[in-house]
């Protein structure tokens, strides 16, 4: 049980599309490893992969846990 806010952390992910997104977000919620997972609409983002900078479309997913 979370007794107060401070229990709580936002964990940030990207998926690489939609369907993705459904699954992890569901599979943390069935499996009670987060209370709750919103899906955020497609972002752009730009990093550092392989020694180039790369662009590509990603989904951002949060997930409401706890700190344990």
């Amino acid at each position: 049980m979370i007794q107060n806010t401070s229990d709580c952390i936002e964990v940030r992910v990207t998926a690489s599309s939609r369907d993705e997104a459904d699954r992890i977000c569901s599979a943390v919620v069935e499996r009670r490893l987060a209370a709750g997972a919103q899906i955020v609409a497609p972002i752009e983002s730009t990093y550092w992969w392989a020694g180039q900078i790369q662009r590509s479309g990603e989904w951002l997913l949060l997930m409401t846990t706890t700190t344990e």
